[in-house]
């Protein structure tokens, strides 16, 4: 508790590589060094600080929800979906529930693209424990930087 590590493993050969962490009930801050690091996973629970993370929205699509939930009314956060260009086009904050959906319609010549949210502070409650989640529609994989993404070959 209170200390941090370095974990360096040089790749034997290329390809994917998954690090696993896993706190048990606890809390840990995870800082990818990878320039092509991702986090592989559908939903993302997080604790206490605002985010940015990018996401693919593939080929053909229409529409996506993302999934915010909280221990509301205690706990809440707020998440904002950024279009390609960087302009927020939907939002919405746990609070009065501990679930909301926000769904956005994907515009012509924005899907393939690199799509992101943010994470905050909520107007109502803390921001510590949250979970985002990615629609069932989407690749399950959130890079740190737009030019990061997991593409699927």
């Amino acid at each position: 508790v209170g200390e941090s590590a370095l974990v360096e493993q040089p790749a034997a050969a290329a390809g994917v590589y998954v690090l696993l962490v896993d706190a048990g009930a606890n809390g840990a801050d995870v800082t990818l060094l990878n320039d092509h690091a991702a986090a592989a996973a559908r939903s993302l629970r997080l604790v206490t600080r605002p985010v940015r993370l990018w996401f693919l929205v593939p080929p053909g699509a229409k529409d996506f929800g993302v999934v915010l939930d909280s221990p509301a009314p205690e706990e809440n956060a707020k998440v904002t979906v950024f279009d390609p260009d960087g302009k927020p086009v939907a939002e919405g904050f746990t609070g009065a529930q501990k679930r909301v959906i926000v769904t956005t319609k994907v515009g012509a010549g924005q899907d393939g693209k690199a799509w992101s949210i943010a994470t905050d502070k909520a107007p109502t409650g803390v921001m510590e424990d949250y979970t985002v989640s990615l629609d069932e529609r989407l690749p399950a994989y959130w890079s740190v930087a737009p030019d990061r993404l997991v593409v699927s070959r």
